[in-house]
């Protein structure tokens, strides 16, 4: 059998180019599609790519593909039998085949297939073995199959529409390695070693903060906030035929923003039966709506600026450096004792539990988790800032603990005055 890489190195470069603006694939790569087929294999196991490539196929085409993927998918499927399974007018069967392979959905390949046609005796002590004749044989490419069985399962079985799942059973279903970037995006730890909670439910957790959908607002593009703001307006789900008649966009800009909302955690696309849609899961709804519309409240107020008081103010207060104090501490008690973060990359309790009462500022308390994250947002803050470092492991075992970082000594120096970084 041919593989997906195979097949491409028989396509010219605008055919190419077509089939990745049908799968919803964007960004060319230098060079052209041509001399990356391996990239454009990759592009194509994504899965909103594969819903794109299931969206557009008619009635029949979803049909025959469906039948194939759960009909000896892997190893091929004579064509007589799978036009017998599908219960398809010859034609229309025919005409589900070439674009099911223009597409690249199901590839074809001739085989060689044992008749059973007598044989007659003037023939038969020449010809020992039955005749064949050649029949094509289709099979689903192999680089495909996991992400074309999901979005399958998701026309075929009502249980995986995703659109009416929970929050954390939404991110359950998704890998590690999206879990993890996910949580990168927002700064969230979810691999705590000493927590049994699973990152899912963690993730989850911090997600349903008021004041995450904000964040993740601040960092989308004009197309994804195009997108996200006419999502709330209607309630938090659309079918993707109608988002493409209120965009406008085509495949790849509308698939960079599906993503784009799918890394922050705050909107996915599934299918919903023969129907595909995007929608923001239910726990998430409200805040969004609040961050969709604080940006258009911000923009209607005036700017602000220096106003002068009528009368002299009555009492005038020196503003505190708490920051710089509470940073001061922990870098003394760096050189006072070894710190070394857990696995999490978290302060220990123990010596959290000693440096918090000596500081001035007001805690920072993880709501969903009753946590208070004031130390470890110091050691942030003070790595950012060149003041601290992690050493590295040594090779008698020696765990990695903070160290003086290459811009203390410039930052002691400074006045309270100068800029801290």
């Amino acid at each position: 059998m041919k593989t997906l890489r195979q097949v491409l190195g028989e396509y010219s470069e605008e055919q190419l180019g077509q089939l990745a603006q049908r799968w919803g694939i964007g960004d060319r790569p230098d060079g052209g599609w041509q001399l990356n087929h391996g990239q454009l294999v990759q592009s194509m196991q994504d899965l909103v790519a594969a819903r794109f490539a299931w969206e557009q196929l008619t009635v029949d085409e979803r049909k025959v593909l469906h039948n194939l993927l759960n009909f000896s998918a892997s190893t091929g499927t004579l064509s007589e039998v799978l036009r017998t399974i599908t219960r398809l007018p010859e034609a229309d069967f025919e005409k589900a085949l070439v674009t099911l392979k223009q597409h690249l959905l199901l590839l074809e390949e001739k085989v060689a297939v044992k008749t059973s046609r007598a044989v007659t005796s003037s023939s038969s002590s020449k010809q020992k073995k039955p005749p064949s004749e050649i029949a094509s044989r289709f099979f689903i490419p192999r680089e495909l199959l996991d992400s074309l069985l999901i979005v399958d399962r998701e026309i075929y079985t009502p249980q995986y529409d995703r659109s009416e799942m929970k929050l954390e059973k939404i991110l359950s279903l998704l890998n590690m390695d999206r879990l993890y970037e996910t949580g990168r995006l927002y700064g969230f730890m979810l691999n705590d070693f000493y927590s049994r909670t699973l990152p899912s439910m963690r993730l989850t957790g911090q997600l349903v903060q008021p004041e995450v959908p904000l964040y993740a607002w601040e960092h989308f593009d004009a197309s994804t906030r195009k997108l996200c703001k006419w999502l709330c307006d209607q309630g938090g789900v659309v079918t993707m035929r109608a988002a493409r008649e209120y965009t406008g966009f085509d495949n790849p800009t509308l698939s960079s923003a599906i993503h784009t909302l799918e890394r922050y955690g705050i909107a996915f696309d599934t299918f919903a039966g023969a129907e595909r849609k995007l929608f923001v899961p239910r726990e998430l709804l409200k805040n969004l709506k609040k961050a969709v519309a604080q940006p258009e409240a911000l923009q209607e107020e005036k700017p602000v600026g220096l106003a002068t008081l009528d009368s002299p103010p009555q009492s005038i207060v020196q503003g505190d450096t708490l920051m710089l104090y509470d940073l001061a501490i922990i870098l003394g008690t760096m050189f006072q004792q070894n710190i070394e973060p857990t696995q999490a990359g978290k302060v220990p309790k123990r010596i959290a539990g000693k440096l918090l009462p000596m500081l001035q500022g007001k805690p920072r308390i993880q709501a969903y988790y009753n946590e208070d994250l004031t130390i470890d947002m110091l050691f942030v803050i003070a790595q950012k800032l060149g003041l601290v470092r992690l050493s590295e492991r040594s090779a008698d075992g020696i765990k990695p603990r903070y160290e003086q970082g290459p811009l203390l000594e410039q930052w002691s120096q400074m006045a309270q005055e100068s800029p801290v970084g």
